[in-house]
């Protein structure tokens, strides 16, 4: 099994050690074209929250990486590689400590353009062409 220490929380694959408290719950995460959101219900003595990111397909040998910290019940991470599985981690943080991780995987939405136009083209001898054309919005 491998642990990563993250803050004062040592996370072991399913379950933490050594934390104040249970994870938030209901961690829900998406992405889209602006990035990958996570959002999560609040828990009662939370002051804060930590993210912590780690690529999915990733060495067990590479930790999770901070990613952000907010006092909101939901966050975004806009630095992401399109294509590419996340694990998050969410933690409940207070003056005594930080909570067990809440996990969820997402994969980055590929970016694509969001509208599609069509021209039409009458050429010669009532020949249709059709052209495409990406237009992003």
């Amino acid at each position: 099994m491998r642990a990563f220490l993250v803050a004062s929380c040592l996370i072991v694959i399913a379950f933490a050690a050594g934390c104040t408290g249970p994870a938030p719950q209901d961690l829900v995460c998406t992405s889209d074209a602006s990035g990958n959101h996570l959002a999560w219900s609040p828990l009662p003595n939370a002051t804060s929250y930590l993210v912590w990111r780690q690529e999915t397909a990733a060495s067990n040998d590479t930790p999770p990486a901070p990613v952000g910290e907010t006092a909101d019940t939901h966050f975004t991470d806009t630095n992401v590689t399109r294509g590419v599985s996340y694990t998050y981690y969410v933690t409940g943080a207070n003056e005594t400590g930080i909570t067990e991780p809440a996990v969820c995987e997402v994969t980055s939405v590929p970016t694509f353009p969001t509208a599609l136009s069509w021209t039409l083209a009458v050429v010669g001898a009532g020949a249709v062409v059709g052209l495409i054309a990406w237009r992003r919005r």
